[in-house]
């Protein structure tokens, strides 16, 4: 299966915020920074996969723009079963000027 994740922050009035996502399955995507007071923008990757199968094909591009903070975390480690042929999990990350981002992986 082939799965993508995109992510676009926003800033506006000293606050990050999400502007843009885009997810196939099994992703989605939580706001996770309700109780927060920084500013800065708090997510989770979700996913309803068991794990990592034979074949499997994870894209995830994030844009971080100019002055936002992103914090992106995942629900739960990330089980890998038996291959054959392979998987791959790729990430891009493209920050823009005085931007700042953080992955929280389990």
């Amino acid at each position: 299966m082939i799965s993508q994740l995109e992510i676009t922050t926003g800033f506006k009035n000293g606050k990050s915020y999400l502007k843009d996502t885009f997810f196939t399955v099994p992703y989605r995507i939580v706001n996770v920074g309700q109780y927060e007071n920084d500013n800065s923008l708090y997510l989770m990757m979700t996913s309803s996969s068991p794990g990592i199968l034979d074949r499997d094909e994870y894209h995830i591009a994030i844009k971080v723009v100019s002055e936002s903070r992103l914090q992106l975390r995942t629900q739960s480690y990330q089980r890998l079963f038996n291959m054959k042929k392979g998987s791959s999990q790729k990430m891009q990350v493209d920050l823009e000027g005085d931007s700042a981002f953080s992955f929280v992986s389990h």
